[in-house]
């Protein structure tokens, strides 16, 4: 972990989280900006099991909130997910279910990248605990996103499909 010192409380951590954002294992590939697909495709980005583990397809590893619990909620190419409200995470090692999410975890897309923000709901600012210009190709992917920022870690299993 980088040392940042003389920087306000506010700063550090967004410099922090820049610093720590990790990549992504399993060859989903989350790093923005994407490149633009072949033309014509049409994908679906869901969240679903990658690890044939099911029930943990969002799992908590280190809280942003510490001992008062995360509330999480994703925009994946403008959806929010849940439609409403949040998704909460008690303790680190918490895991749920894609369902936990809401019952449409699917978003389909044609534009050749798909724009994924990871959040900690906070009441007078969020926190983004995704990289902040992260995308997915509409190419064929599948794996588990390691997530950094914020004090926060997470992991997002997702696939994404070539439907057209």
């Amino acid at each position: 972990m980088y040392k940042v010192r003389n920087l306000g409380h506010r700063a550090r951590r967004r410099l922090r989280a820049c610093l720590v954002i990790a990549g992504v294992v399993a060859g989903l590939g989350v790093v923005g900006p994407a490149t633009a697909s072949a033309a014509g495709n049409v994908c679906d980005f869901s969240i679903e099991n990658t690890d044939n583990v099911v029930g943990d397809e969002v799992k908590a590893k280190v809280l942003q909130e510490g001992g008062n619990g995360d509330e999480i909620f994703m925009v994946v190419g403008g959806n929010l997910l849940p439609q409403s409200g949040t998704v909460q995470f008690p303790t680190a090692g918490t895991a749920k279910p894609a369902s936990a999410f809401g019952p449409i975890t699917t978003v389909r897309f044609s534009d050749g990248a798909l724009s994924f923000k990871f959040v900690e709901d906070d009441p007078i600012e969020n926190d983004r605990i995704s990289p902040k210009n992260a995308f997915f190709a509409c190419e064929p992917q599948s794996g588990t996103l390691q997530l950094v920022g914020a004090g926060a870690q997470y992991e997002v299993e997702a696939v994404v499909r070539v439907v057209a």
